[in-house]
């Protein structure tokens, strides 16, 4: 009896399929309320970043300066130190090279050694860009005090300098816990919809199951994982992992966000779903993708760990090699779902009822 649908060939029966109109009508009004009202709490709840602004004219970064940032908890996560020039006198695009060197005093004031790095700023008119100095990917102490002087700006005197922003970011403790109640929230409810869900098909076969049927298990138990359960450990221990498992999570959930749009608009009237012939070649497309995003971030982790003033720039060939990479997988994904989407609309016009 389990085996009933698939022995006959055909699978359960989609719920959408028996929805009347008007029960169409109201899943969308509460899709659409439901993304009104959590647009309106982006827009409306706090700030994601809070800001704490120097402003330092030339004449004082030509000596060594010292920054104490604001006094930090555990819910502001992480810390970015950066640095905006404006000059003066200037019509004209450009890019210049300087050096800075950074060292952090500790709570004791002894002296740490000094990193070197190189930055360079663009300029446009008299607007210069944000440049990086400092980053923490978290946060073990309340405050940081840090010591940079700037190196070059005498070879950069037609520039006119008139002063340098230095800005302290970090996250709003406010919004860290709007994100944790947020997050546990959806976690939840998802967990209430697998249970749901399981428990309205636990009496068919899974074979019997259609691959929308399939796809929306294997999404649901993958959400779950999207939102944390391990979120909290962001804000209670002082390490990179649990940001690292974070990103993990959620970008194996894309990737099999990914894996479904191309299945579902393959198997549009296609009953021949092979795993080695169906599955293996969407599977390795997605899995590059994901396996070289997994691959720049957990790199960017460790040398920011080990180099708080690490810029993407040290390793800018290294970068352009994966990036070229990246971008021909997405271009690949991208023409196989649009090859997919052209054949199974092709597909649906030969139907006898389409457009009756």
């Amino acid at each position: 009896m389990k085996s009933f649908y698939s022995d006959l060939g055909v699978s359960i029966k989609l719920r959408l399929y028996s929805l009347q109109k008007h029960q169409i009508l109201i899943v969308f009004l509460c899709f659409v309320t439901t993304f009104f009202l959590t647009t309106m709490l982006g827009i409306f709840g706090p700030k994601m970043l809070i800001t704490r602004e120097t402003n330092l004219t030339r004449s004082q970064i030509l000596k060594p300066v010292i920054f104490e940032s604001p006094s930090m908890g555990k819910f502001h996560q992480q810390l970015w130190i950066t640095g905006q020039p404006f000059i003066h006198g200037r019509k004209e695009e450009f890019i210049r090279q300087f050096t800075l060197s950074i060292r952090a005093l500790n709570s004791e004031d002894q002296h740490l050694e000094f990193l070197n790095r190189s930055r360079s700023i663009h300029c446009k008119n008299e607007m210069c860009d944000v440049f990086s100095i400092f980053h923490l990917d978290y946060l073990h102490d309340e405050n940081y005090r840090l010591e940079i002087k700037f190196f070059n700006l005498d070879e950069l005197k037609n520039l006119d300098i008139k002063n340098i922003i230095f800005k302290f970011n970090s996250y709003n403790p406010s919004f860290t816990k709007l994100e944790l109640w947020y997050r546990f929230a959806f976690l939840f409810f998802t967990l209430l919809i697998l249970i749901w869900y399981t428990n309205s098909l636990k009496k068919f076969s899974l074979r019997d199951w259609s691959i929308e049927q399939k796809w929306i298990f294997i999404l649901l138990r993958s959400l779950i994982f999207f939102n944390n359960p391990l979120l909290p450990l962001i804000v209670l221990v002082n390490s990179w992992i649990p940001h690292l498992l974070d990103a993990i999570f959620q970008s194996t959930f894309l990737a099999l966000l990914m894996v479904f749009w191309l299945s579902i608009f393959h198997g549009f009237r296609h009953n021949d779903r092979n795993f080695t012939t169906f599955y293996v070649p969407k599977f390795v497309i997605v899995f590059s993708i994901w396996l070289i995003s997994l691959f720049l971030l957990v790199w960017q982790q460790i040398r920011s760990l080990n180099d708080p003033s690490y810029n993407l720039s040290i390793d800018e060939n290294y970068y352009s090699v994966f990036r070229i990479f990246l971008f021909f997988f997405l271009i690949i994904y991208l023409l196989f779902l649009l090859y997919l989407m052209v054949r199974a609309a092709a597909e649906l016009k030969k139907m006898p009822y389409f457009g009756k």
